[in-house]
């Protein structure tokens, strides 16, 4: 857990490793926060987005085989296509299916506000069973912090992730929600250090 702490307000930016995320998504027991903190931590979404997607909105690019979820009314209203990883796609085509959901339904079906509440009660429940202090800090935008970090860890091109989440400007971007090395990459540089 990589965390930075904010300059004008109270609190931390946090960034999880993959285990972390995983973690997460393991501790919740309530479908519709998971599936938010999977359409927040895997595929980039603001929690308004989070709140406003529909079951239409996932959609295969036949001509790659590749599954993306549309944001119609992003911030600021732009239209983005963020890549939706097979279990997450897997996740919100069996809700709709078992739900019997119609198209145009949002796939979260209950309010942010609950959303946001039981995702406190995992984080404070998290806090204490793994003794760590900064999952009292751990929002569900963080999710979008960690899927972005996450993009780059892996290679991605900064502009590529820029676009993905929907990033106009390079400054926000990097001051907001890039952390500066991963834990894997700061454990890498020390095995160069041998008094550490």
């Amino acid at each position: 857990m990589r965390m930075e702490a904010y300059d004008t307000e109270e609190g931390y930016r946090v960034v999880l490793n993959k285990w972390e995320r995983r973690l997460v998504a393991r501790e919740i027991d309530h479908q519709e926060t998971k599936t938010a903190w999977q359409l927040a931590s895997y595929c980039g979404l603001r929690q308004g987005e989070v709140g406003d997607a529909e079951y239409r909105d996932v959609n295969l690019r036949k001509s790659t085989d590749d599954w993306f979820l549309r944001v119609w009314e992003g911030k600021g209203d732009e239209y983005r296509e963020t890549p939706l990883p097979d279990t997450v796609e897997t996740r919100i085509n069996t809700l709709y299916e078992t739900t019997e959901s119609d198209p145009e339904d949002d796939i979260i079906g209950c309010t942010m506000r609950t959303v946001r509440r039981r995702f406190r009660d995992v984080c404070d429940r998290l806090r204490e069973e793994e003794d760590e202090r900064g999952y009292q800090h751990l929002t569900l935008h963080d999710g979008r912090r960690t899927w972005a970090n996450a993009l780059l860890d892996d290679g991605v091109s900064p502009l590529q992730v820029m676009e993905w989440g929907s990033w106009d400007d390079w400054r926000t971007f990097r001051d907001h929600y890039l952390q500066d090395f991963s834990e894997q990459h700061q454990s890498e540089e020390l095995e160069k250090v041998s008094w550490v």
